[in-house]
């Protein structure tokens, strides 16, 4: 069985995570017992599906020129941004218990402090307030890869669109899920207001490009 460690190398080329738990089961199994040892490994594994679930991802992406494809900035070097237009993508849920740092991200990729934002917000004229947008126009957050969120997650989505029109910057969604939309949908009918929402990220990059000609 000692030999088994091993295996250690594969499990962390896999994720370090999934290297936790087996260390932590096999060293409990080594010296406490084989039950204990397996009620440890579930109830680890269990902490490492908890935090995966809270582990979160973004970036900001850009359009690969000539096609409707829009990839991580940072990643591919054939992408650019969309002219007056950010694209905000994030991996992860949006509720109660995230929202916060959803907003913070968010504004460290824009290049926004938080705390600007508010205030803008206290601006006696708008033209004092857009200098803080850095000429765009345009954000649009993709929830593509968003999978659950729930109505206090919605309604920091509603401030941050908020906030974003005190600096003259329209924000859109996309590519919501079939949960996540009825999640939306669900915000809506209890009180909350309706934010513009298209199923793609090119579809939102076309209304508003045609919405600023016009």
């Amino acid at each position: 069985m000692v030999w088994q460690f091993k295996d250690i190398k594969k499990y962390h080329k896999e994720s370090a995570l999934n290297a936790i738990v087996w260390i932590t089961t096999f060293l409990t199994v080594v010296i406490i017992d084989i039950d204990i040892g397996l009620l440890v490994g579930v109830l680890v594994s269990l902490f490492v599906l908890y935090l995966k679930g809270f582990k979160s991802y973004s970036c900001m992406v850009g359009q690969v020129a000539g096609t409707d494809i829009y990839v991580d900035l940072k990643s591919h070097k054939n992408a650019a941004e969309v002219p007056h237009t950010k694209i905000f993508r994030y991996w992860g849920s949006i509720n109660f218990a995230t929202c916060g740092s959803f907003k913070k991200e968010l504004c460290d990729h824009l290049g926004i402090d938080c705390r600007l934002i508010r205030r803008a917000s206290l601006c006696e004229s708008q033209a004092e307030a857009r200098g803080f947008s850095h000429g765009v126009r345009n954000l649009i957050i993709d929830l593509g890869a968003v999978p659950h969120i729930d109505v206090r997650g919605y309604r920091a989505l509603l401030e941050i669109k908020n906030e974003m029109k005190v600096i003259d910057v329209k924000v859109f969604l996309a590519e919501a899920s079939d949960c996540v939309y009825d999640s939306i949908v669900k915000a809506v009918k209890l009180g909350a207001d309706k934010m513009e929402s298209f199923p793609t990220i090119h579809d939102a990059v076309l209304y508003a490009v045609r919405d600023k000609k016009d």
